[in-house]
């Protein structure tokens, strides 16, 4: 399975699938993340408008 390029996805709209599998919470508040999403097989496919 090929990986998600997301440079072609910005500014787009975008429908995004797959299984959460790990949640890492930034417990320090001098970071700018708050938490980090893990999803295994995720799919993500451009939404066109009609």
């Amino acid at each position: 399975m090929d990986a998600i390029a997301p440079d072609g996805l910005i500014g787009k709209n975008v429908h995004s699938s797959g299984i959460l599998s790990l949640v890492e919470v930034n417990t320090s508040a001098l970071l700018v993340w708050i938490a980090r999403l893990h999803v295994t097989g995720a799919v993500a496919q451009v939404i066109i408008p009609r």
